[in-house]
């Protein structure tokens, strides 16, 4: 499984956020917030259908980083 996730600090948290199902968690340590975040997709992927997901008809052509 891939998964392309946002990372950011809130306080002494890390929060994470997988940008294909929405699915955010949180870990003390970076390595801890990532291990939570592939259990927390696993388990979501596991409940719900492609249509649920949007996947049926969606082709990723590119990911960018766009910066102002």
């Amino acid at each position: 499984m891939t998964i392309i996730a946002i990372l950011w600090k809130e306080e002494d948290m890390y929060v994470i956020q997988d940008v294909n199902t929405g699915v955010t968690t949180q870990g003390e340590t970076l390595e801890k917030a990532i291990e939570n975040l592939k259990e927390a997709v696993s388990l979501y992927l596991e409940e719900a259908s492609e249509e649920e997901l949007g996947l049926q008809n969606r082709e990723i052509v590119a990911i960018l980083r766009i910066e102002g």
